[in-house]
């Protein structure tokens, strides 16, 4: 099978104190591709592309804390450790589940002030996040901060002394390519998203379908990665994902079984 060599220097330039990483700059490009797309989409549904970047600052900033505080509070052993590496979330390091609670929280936070209807919201967000986090990921795989399993299979192998892999004993040896196959779910799933939005028969249909996808996604993919177990045998991103399939579950039920509303009456979502 085939194995690829990285060797690829995760900070592109240091000027002083600072430097430019690769990741960083993947998140940003990821972050920016999906606010432009979430507001083409939100347009296409009612909802004026200045309130998707006005929301941008709700949903990527508490998006981000919380991504990075799931993260630091799941390695707390290092973290309470090296208190000053906390704030580093340049050099990798978030936890997506913590990212979309905190990020849909402040999405919800955001449409109840601004008074824009939920769930057609939610389902532009939905569908322009998830290009972001496949564009994400092409940073994650310079990094090398979420290398799956050691494997003789295809696999990446990461020769550069300063990536940021989870265990010392992955350098120069194959692994999983997680952020690869990751990549590459997230750009089928954006892909399916559209055909679900064509056929959708209430506001919500994207968006829960992206959770219950994800979420499918995130759990059998976690399987590649040696994580601490967290309960019944699984990995707490796993557990997590099992949560969400049930409540998105019940939720997309819930939306389907409700009468349709009427001309004159508020679309549904509001």
């Amino acid at each position: 099978m085939p194995q690829i060599v990285i060797d690829i220097d995760p900070v592109i330039v240091r000027l002083g104190p600072l430097a430019l990483r690769w990741y960083s700059l993947m998140i940003m490009v990821g972050v920016m591709s999906g606010v432009w797309l979430s507001a083409r989409f939100a347009e296409k549904r009612g909802i004026s592309a200045d309130d998707i970047y006005t929301a941008a600052f709700w949903v990527v900033g508490g998006g981000i804390v919380g991504a990075r505080l799931a993260h630091v509070i799941d390695r707390w052993d290092y973290y309470a450790a090296n208190p000053l590496r906390i704030p580093a979330i340049y050099e990798g390091g978030i936890a997506i589940w913590g990212g979309m609670l905190a990020g849909g929280i402040g999405g919800w936070l955001f449409t109840r002030r601004a008074k824009v209807p939920f769930w057609p919201f939610a389902d532009s967000v939905a569908h322009g996040t998830l290009f972001g986090q496949a564009v994400g990921r092409i940073g994650c795989m310079v990094n090398g901060d979420v290398a799956g399993k050691r494997t003789e299979d295809f696999a990446f192998i990461y020769t550069n002394p300063n990536a940021l892999l989870p265990r010392p004993e992955y350098f120069n040896t194959p692994t999983q390519p997680y952020p690869l196959y990751e990549m590459l779910l997230n750009l089928l799933l954006f892909g399916t998203l559209f055909i679900v939005a064509r056929r959708a028969r209430f506001n919500g249909a994207v968006f829960l379908t992206y959770c219950v996808g994800y979420s499918l996604i995130r759990f059998f993919l976690t399987f590649t990665r040696e994580e601490a177990l967290f309960l019944f045998g699984l990995q707490q991103a796993q557990v997590i994902s099992m949560i969400v399939v049930l409540i998105a579950a019940y939720l997309y039920l819930y939306l389907r079984s409700r009468p349709a509303p009427r001309p004159n009456a508020t679309p549904a979502g509001a």
